[in-house]
């Protein structure tokens, strides 16, 4: 007596192949989100030196960030866009990644906390190994920006803290320091403001 073979269930392999590559792909698209919606470790640890001990107390106005990818569809798309400055082309194809948060302070920040703020800024930075190289500070602004040297000279990579008035700009950026120095000059060429 023979017995019944079962009959392989192809239909059952391709379903259950469709639904993990779903699965896949949705944990792809939520981690991708949230990297989107989050600073990068750097200017995560410049923002936390800035308001240590709640000396500023900030609220949250816009967080995000973007890589190549997501840089390169908006490079694309504004192409389609009529009335976008030329200038706006050539400064966001100097860009190659970025992450940007805004706060807004509670009140104008005073030239002591300010101090304070550039002294913890500088601390931390230097420890994670980057570099200052632009620290200016007037009556009302403080603008710090950190590099790290790198052995790739096509890419420069800047931290930046600007604290003006009540606003407090945290950033981390990727440029391309040909694009970026041809802007420039075309700017100083024209006799406009950078």
């Amino acid at each position: 007596m023979t017995t019944a073979r079962a009959q392989p269930r192809w239909w059952l392999r391709i379903l259950v192949t469709l639904i993990l590559v779903l699965a896949v792909m949705g944990a792809l698209a939520g981690v991708a989100i949230a990297n989107v919606m989050t600073l990068s470790r750097e200017a995560a640890a410049l923002r936390t030196s800035v308001l240590a001990q709640n000396e500023l107390p900030a609220r949250l106005q816009v967080q995000g960030s973007a890589g190549p990818v997501l840089l390169g569809m908006v490079r694309n798309g504004l192409k389609f866009i009529p009335d976008v400055p030329a200038e706006a082309h050539q400064a966001l194809a100097a860009v190659r990644t970025l992450s940007c948060a805004v706060y807004r302070l509670d009140g104008d920040a005073t030239s002591s906390q300010r101090a304070k703020l550039t002294q913890r800024a500088l601390a931390t930075m230097k420890g994670r190994g980057w570099e200052r190289t632009i620290c200016v500070q007037d009556t009302t602004d403080t603008v710090l920006v950190f590099t790290r040297p790198e052995e790739n000279n096509r890419r420069v990579r800047v931290c930046v803290a600007v604290c003006s008035g009540g606003d407090l700009v945290i950033a981390d950026a990727t440029l391309d320091p040909e694009r970026l120095s041809g802007l420039i000059y075309q700017q100083l060429a024209a006799n406009r403001p950078i």
